[in-house]
């Protein structure tokens, strides 16, 4: 299992579309993301700024790879064409970030967090 986080863009003073068709994510779109071997899958939205999380298995690549060509992805990626400005960079490939730190175990941290 891979965790990733990749970023887009969409277009200024779609917000509230991008929003809403997002609330109304499709079923069948949910069944082809698990299938594809894509689980805690989260979008994140600051202005035109958006943040995926996810869980794949056995890696993104791969998760990504089966999922491209479902149909139902093929539609909803049609339905925002008019919404996302930016998904890829320059070679095609989504904006994947690289993780520097993750914790999930332990006691919670105590006191002032200071630098």
């Amino acid at each position: 299992m891979e965790r990733a986080l990749f970023y887009l863009r969409i277009f200024p003073g779609t917000e509230a579309e991008y929003d809403r068709r997002h609330a109304e994510i499709w079923p069948e779109l949910v069944t082809e993301i698990r299938e594809s071997g894509i689980r805690d899958f989260s979008g994140f939205r600051r202005g035109t700024d958006v943040w995926y999380y996810g869980e794949y298995e056995p890696d993104a690549a791969t998760a990504f790879a089966v999922h491209g060509p479902k149909p139902a992805n093929q539609r909803w990626d049609r339905y925002f064409r008019d919404v996302i400005a930016q998904i890829t960079n320059d070679a095609g490939e989504l904006m994947f970030y690289d993780e520097v730190f993750h914790t999930n175990e332990g006691p919670a941290l105590s006191g002032p967090m200071t630098r």
